[in-house]
This record gives structure tokens, sequence and C-alpha cells, in this order.
């Protein structure tokens, strides 16, 4: 069972100081893969969501991972700005199912690369369902404010490696853009 296909291009939100970015999903379309990895790449926090209905990560999911290990400078750091996100879990009938997926989540991504990975599970649903009846406990269940404070926990825990990528890619452009002035002039003389 796959997650609905929502998103075709990578979209940005502003919600205070953060940008968001819902990008395409993995294998979906013939660029998605490519969108998504560009997205990653100039993200500072990612949240990765997997419907745990389809169980441990699937080979389009495993393949992304590998390429990130194989292209990205440190691919650790990908790990350690991310936090796995364990969708749908209110249409699982046994909470004992996603525990267990959950645990071999764990597993890829360990021998993956080799680090703990943030995984956390949540349902949208009994959230939103808790919060419209003042249901106190589907709010706990849907477990969305854990993830906002690991978000928020990332954010902060990462603060100055954020500013120090900030500034490296401004640096970046700054000295793309000097060099094609400085092509530009060359050619005119």
């Amino acid at each position: 069972m796959a997650d609905i296909r929502e998103t075709t291009k990578n979209k940005k939100v502003k919600y205070g100081d953060l940008t968001i970015v819902d990008t395409p999903g993995l294998n979906a379309q013939k660029h998605d893969d490519k969108r998504v990895m560009d997205a990653v790449k100039e993200s500072d926090i990612n949240l990765f969501a997997h419907n745990v209905n389809t169980g441990a990560f699937v080979l389009s999911e495993v393949e992304f991972f590998h390429n990130i290990k194989k292209h990205w400078k440190n691919p650790k750091e990908f790990c350690e700005r991310t936090i796995f996100v364990l969708t749908k879990i209110d249409e699982v009938n046994d909470i004992e199912d996603v525990k267990s997926t959950h645990m071999e989540v764990m597993r890829q991504l360990k021998e993956i690369f080799d680090v703990k990975a943030n995984i956390i599970a949540v349902s949208s649903k009994d959230f939103s369902i808790g919060k419209i009846e003042d249901e106190q406990e589907l709010v706990v269940d849907g477990n969305i404010e854990q993830l906002k404070s690991s978000i928020l926990d990332l954010n902060k825990k990462l603060t100055q490696g954020i500013l120090q990528t900030k500034k490296d890619r401004l640096d970046k452009a700054y000295n793309s853009l000097i060099q094609k002035l400085n092509c530009s002039l060359q050619h005119k003389k």
C-alpha cells in the first residue's frame, strides 16, 4: 500500500523562521528522485515520511539512501539532520506491527549509515480527531507533539551547523557569481 501522491514538484511553505519543502515521493515519476535529492542537499533538517503499512523501507527508499551514502560528503550528517517519520499508524491493527516496523527500519538505517536514527511513528488522523473532539488520548496517540518537539530540539542542536552550512552555500553562490562576471568581463574584452 503506497502513500497517496499529492506532490508532483517541490513545494515551499514558510512556517515562522522555517521553510518547509514538500517533495514528491521517490520513484513515482521519472525526475522525482532527483527533485528529492536536490531538496535534501539544500535542506537543514529533513523529515523522511514512510507509510508504516508498507513494512520496512522498500527498494526505492533503500536505493535512495545508498545514493545519499555514495554522493554525500558526510552521509552520517544526512541521518543526523533527518527525522524518519512512520506515518498512518492508526491504520495498523496491531501495535506490535508498528514496533516491528520501527525496529526493522532502525536496522536498515544502521546497516546503511552506521548510525542510530531518530524514528517517530505518528498518526495525523488520530491527532486531528483528538484536537477536534477534545480527546487528549487521541492527541497523545497521534504523536504529532513529539514530532514537533523533536524538530525543535534538532533545530536547536544543529543551529551552529545550519548557520555554517548557509554561510558555505552563500559563499559558493557568491564565488560562482564572481566567476561568471569575470568570465563575462573577459569575453567582452
